[in-house]
């Protein structure tokens, strides 16, 4: 009897991790989206805005949004304190960590090279997009005090600041400004 539930057991694992109502790959977290499930990861690593959107697609995925909450669903804030985390475990041995993240969010076209409310349609609410093609709305950007700013007009694309749980601008090509990224993808189907 002892043997036959081990069997069972052995051979019940799955290869994919099994989280809330839908499956992930290994390693990857699931989040209930209006659209459906949602995977995510962090990476650590200080690149550009550019190579973690194509470090991304290495795993299959894109630089993540952060879903906007509806109704009573507390989606933004749930999902900000998992990325918040994801990097606190992630570089608890590093002193010098910077708390911001990629994620999948860039300047609007329209809103490219201008200052902030330079023109109606670039008010901080509406200068951004979600980049990831699943995230939709904008209740997700919480913008830190003073954000968007794009200082110098390069600031087009977003980064997640763990420390305030708040959006901030950044230059697309800057190295320094992150300690990671976090990538999203659709769950598994079953």
């Amino acid at each position: 009897m002892l043997l036959t539930l081990s069997l069972v057991l052995l051979f019940a694992v799955p290869t994919s991790a099994q989280l809330g109502n839908g499956t992930c790959d290994e390693g990857w977290k699931w989040f209930h989206r209006t659209g459906g499930g949602w995977c995510m990861k962090l990476f650590t690593g200080s690149y550009s805005w550019f190579h973690a959107a194509g470090l991304c697609q290495t795993q299959g995925a894109r630089l993540s949004g952060i879903g906007g909450d509806t109704g009573v669903n507390p989606q933004r804030r749930i999902e900000q304190q998992w990325i918040k985390n994801a990097l606190l475990n992630l570089t608890s041995h590093i002193t010098d960590v910077q708390p911001n993240v990629w994620i999948g969010a860039r300047r609007k076209p329209e809103c490219m090279y201008k200052q902030l409310n330079v023109a109606a349609l670039c008010i901080p609410v509406l200068a951004f997009e979600w980049t990831d093609g699943k995230t939709i709305g904008v209740n997700g950007f919480q913008w830190a005090p003073g954000e968007p700013n794009n200082v110098g007009g390069i600031e087009d694309c977003g980064a997640f600041r763990t420390d305030m749980n708040k959006s901030n601008d950044f230059d697309c090509y800057s190295t320094h400004n992150t300690r990671g990224y976090v990538c999203g993808k659709p769950q598994i189907d079953p």
